[in-house]
């Protein structure tokens, strides 16, 4: 799940510019919230794989821990975001949408997790 953390990182970073270059940063900041989940993921992907060889940790807790942290920042910068849209049904539909994909993201980066056998 590494390498597909690291894909939709460079697509929602290929957003995040275009926002960027039509100046749309409001646009920018939602798609970098975007980005906080895999990030997070991918680097306690690689922190994990050196804690393992340094100090015998187990991957599994590293990469769960780093992914419920990003799940946690990226649910909090969320509702920040919602908190500055003025009509209540944008609002709604703005912390459905990103919720749900944050959500969904969450679960299934939980159920790829490399358990130990």
């Amino acid at each position: 799940m590494f390498f597909e953390a690291i894909a939709i990182i460079v697509v929602i970073l290929l957003m995040f510019i275009i926002f960027l270059r039509e100046h749309r940063l409001e646009y920018a900041k939602t798609a970098g919230i975007l980005m906080i989940l895999p990030g997070t993921y991918a680097i306690s992907c690689v922190v994990a794989s050196v804690a393992n060889r340094l100090l015998s940790v187990e991957q599994m807790h590293i990469i769960f821990y780093g992914v419920i942290v990003g799940l946690i920042l990226a649910c909090i910068l969320i509702g920040c975001m919602a908190n500055k849209i003025g009509k209540k049904k944008l609002r709604v539909l703005y912390v459905s949408v990103n919720g749900l994909f944050v959500l969904i993201l969450t679960v299934i980066m939980l159920l790829k997790i490399p358990y130990p056998v």
